[in-house]
């Protein structure tokens, strides 16, 4: 059995223990049900201030859903606020476990994401955070468990709040850390302020991103309708960002999203989505604005896949010399959507995916893949 196969039982078998003290816990009145106003003072288990997360939200009846709560050892948290079709998900689960929140960070991390310091990152609509370190006592043995934290505003695109979402995220991660007793050591550090989004750039004959030959895109970006194509990049992390960071290069073409360059790095590498898993992940990935404007001239319905669907992935993993390992995560991800011109769908992403991580590899900016290394394209 493989390292990521056993680590995949080894953290769906975990989360099965957590689902059940989660059903525990309905019959102690989390019971799943929308709660008409008045709206109480705190939602999310108690950790949020229920004004900080209507203020997000369209001034209008508030509903509350409150499905799961952590309690001693069980890291697990989801919450759910809706006003007006717009709904904040908080949310707390162990990373590549089944459920409805299986979603996986580098098809939802954009370029308009920035650091937020040792271990999450902030964007317009999704900030996460990952507790690298959870203790929790299973089969009799202490082990550190690995707890993906989220919060996200679903049903308005058109907003930007890395702000909020950001500081509430923290936030959260906190509030489980304290009630499922894991005693998690980097949430103690400062939290930088969000970068600003970037401003997408031209493509022109320099290097994309500093790294991609714009050759590589093919007759897509040739000539005229190289005019066409922006980009942007993740702006530089902190120092700190050390336990999970993801940078992404993304590709516009009319302003629409096409594709996103991805590499995740530290405890965001693991469990990055690779080829043919999107299948598996049964809820929305939230979309950044930028990825969902209206339909433009000349475009077509190109939703064979979900956005940000994984058309390419490797990864690559180096032993330092203290004899640790460091591992990157390597994705090219797709985003289908009606306006996507169709010209977009004729990048060779073979040929662009690996140029990227070559480039990359070569300026010394992340891990090398493997002689064995697995290279699988959609």
């Amino acid at each position: 059995m493989s390292t990521r196969s056993r680590t995949t039982a080894y953290l769906r078998t975990t989360a099965a223990a957590a689902l059940a003290g989660a059903v525990l816990l309905t019959g102690c009145g989390v019971n799943g049900t929308a709660k008409a106003d008045p709206v109480p003072a705190s939602v999310c288990a108690g950790i949020l201030p229920a004004e900080d997360v209507t203020s997000l939200l369209p001034r209008t009846q508030v509903s509350v859903r409150e499905e799961q709560k952590p309690i001693a050892k069980y890291p697990l948290l989801r919450c759910e606020v809706t006003a007006g079709g717009v709904s904040f998900v908080g949310s707390a689960y162990l990373p590549n476990m089944a459920g409805p929140d299986l979603a996986q960070l580098a098809g939802s991390t954009s370029s308009l994401s920035s650091s937020l310091g040792s271990s999450g990152m902030t964007g317009p609509d999704d900030a996460w955070w990952i507790i690298d370190d959870c203790r929790l006592t299973l089969d009799g043995k202490d082990q550190n468990v690995p707890v993906l934290v989220r919060a996200r505003i679903m049903g308005n695109p058109n907003t930007d709040h890395r702000d909020a979402l950001g500081q509430m995220v923290v936030q959260l991660a906190k509030g489980v850390d304290k009630s499922a007793q894991c005693n998690s050591k980097q949430l103690g550090d400062p939290i930088p302020a969000p970068l600003p989004a970037p401003k997408p750039v031209p493509v022109t004959d320099a290097p994309i991103c500093a790294v991609l030959d714009p050759r590589t895109l093919g007759p897509a970006a040739e000539g005229a309708q190289r005019a066409r194509w922006t980009a942007t990049e993740t702006p530089i992390p902190t120092p700190t960002s050390a336990y999970a960071y993801i940078h992404t290069c993304d590709l516009y073409i009319d302003g629409i999203r096409a594709y996103s360059l991805t590499v995740a790095f530290g405890r965001a590498a693991p469990d990055a989505e690779v080829v043919g898993e999107r299948p598996s992940l049964s809820q929305r990935l939230p979309v950044p604005p930028a990825a969902t404007p209206q339909p433009t001239r000349g475009a077509r319905d190109a939703t064979a896949m979900p956005p940000g669907t994984v058309v390419a992935s490797v990864t690559g993993v180096k032993v330092k010399p203290d004899g640790t390992k460091s591992m990157s995560a390597y994705r090219m991800s797709r985003h289908d959507s009606p306006a996507l011109p169709a010209v977009a769908l004729n990048v060779p992403v073979e040929q662009v995916f690996r140029s990227w991580v070559a480039a990359l590899v070569q300026q010394q900016r992340a891990d090398p893949p493997t002689p064995d290394a697995e290279w699988k394209f959609a």
